[in-house]
């Protein structure tokens, strides 16, 4: 609430003038990290005070911040871009009420090579030994959805994460991707 102070003086011609002095309201403002780690959980600000750029970040795996939002999704007003700076247009806190920002967070892409070539095979249909794909965080390895090597005298067994044939994790084209870098399989 609001609160004030007020004071007066009589002067020599008997009008009286009195002066308000208002105690700017102050709100708290939550960062919803939606399912991000560290950055500020909660600020106070005073009316019209300087929005200032936040000084650390939250972090999710595979993602990218985007910045902080009025809603969970990028489309709605902008208060802190990705680099935690105060977006453009924005300067005073004009809030008159407890405000919550959302997180927005963009999944990451990362490349999957496959290599054929270290047990001498090819990529199918082709004379290359080696191919690659992207796959983003969060989603499926669907790049690998038909693609087999080829190998004089052996049957494909799938794409591994060891070089040595059979060795590794088997990855599929259904497999959920949770890499946080590029990566190479082997058949």
């Amino acid at each position: 609430m609001c609160s004030s102070d007020l004071s007066g003086a009589i002067l020599g011609n008997g009008s009286l003038v009195l002066k308000v002095y208002y105690n700017r309201n102050s709100y708290e403002v939550t960062f919803n990290k939606q399912g991000g780690e560290g950055g500020a959980d909660q600020i106070s600000v005073v009316y019209e005070s300087t929005i200032e750029a936040l000084t650390t970040l939250p972090t999710l795996k595979g993602h990218t911040f985007a910045g902080y939002y009025t809603n969970t999704n990028i489309e709605s007003e902008c208060y802190f871009d990705k680099e935690g700076n105060v977006a453009e247009g924005k300067t005073k806190w004009t809030i008159t009420k407890a405000l919550e920002l959302y997180a927005n967070w963009k999944a990451i892409t990362y490349t999957v090579t496959l290599d054929a070539s270290t047990n001498d095979g090819t990529i199918t249909g082709t004379t290359d030994k080696v191919a690659s794909f992207t796959v983003t965080y969060g989603e499926t390895y669907d790049g690998l959805d038909g693609l087999t090597a080829t190998k004089r005298g052996y049957i494909f067994n799938g794409w591994f994460t060891d070089a040595e044939t059979g060795k590794g994790t088997q990855i599929k084209s259904t497999d959920k991707v949770e890499i946080t870098a590029d990566q190479t399989l082997y058949c």
